[in-house]
């Protein structure tokens, strides 16, 4: 059984790739500067620096992973968790 969370985050990215809206994860949208191992997002999936943000980073090809595959599949529970909380303040 999928997890609801799951389903939510894999949702609301097919939504913001439907509507053109998913960043791509080359470069924070606060600094400009190239992006290296670690994503934070920010509402809307809006990639950035831990630096930056002030939020906990996230392994950039898992999140990559995310965008191309539309599947949570490679997350852990708490990456997730996470995730889902950023969709929900999206709304």
């Amino acid at each position: 059984m999928q997890s609801p969370k799951r389903l939510i985050v894999e949702s609301y990215i097919k939504i913001l790739k439907f509507e053109g809206r998913l960043f791509t994860l080359d470069r924070c949208a606060m600094c400009n500067q190239v992006l290296d191992k670690d994503v934070a997002l920010i509402d809307k999936f809006i990639p950035t620096h831990s630096s930056c943000s002030g939020i906990e980073g996230i392994d950039k090809n898992l999140i990559n992973y995310l965008f191309i595959n539309d599947s949570t599949i490679r997350l852990s529970d708490d990456i997730v968790d996470r995730l889902y909380l950023i969709a929900l303040k999206s709304f």
